[in-house]
């Protein structure tokens, strides 16, 4: 966990710092369109095919997973696959961190 911890901290610093430029942001939504849908459909048919095939990249799980926070439709949906977003890209600093050391 201490690797977690590292990213999330940098996480923190990071939001801080964002927070302190822009203050508190409010934008749309902008998710939930049938196209939103059927593009995270096709995006994760491919990465069916591309873990049967053990050729699965952390950019393919990114994408399936933001694709699906961009198609879901109500802002439960929306935080639940926004948190699993922030999940997998944490997953993926911890493996870069992993491999530097």
């Amino acid at each position: 966990m201490a690797a977690t911890e590292r990213v999330l901290r940098e996480i923190r610093l990071g939001r801080l710092g964002r927070k302190v430029e822009q203050g508190t942001e409010h934008r749309p939504n902008g998710t939930g369109s049938l196209d939103d849908v059927v593009a995270a459909d096709v995006v994760s048919k491919r990465n069916r095919g591309l873990r049967l095939a053990e050729a699965l990249q952390w950019r393919d799980e990114l994408e399936e997973t933001a694709t699906r926070a961009y198609a879901a439709e109500s802002e439960a949906d929306l935080r639940h696959a926004l948190l699993q977003v922030a999940i997998v890209a944490v997953v993926w600093i911890e493996d870069i961190d992993r491999e530097r050391a």
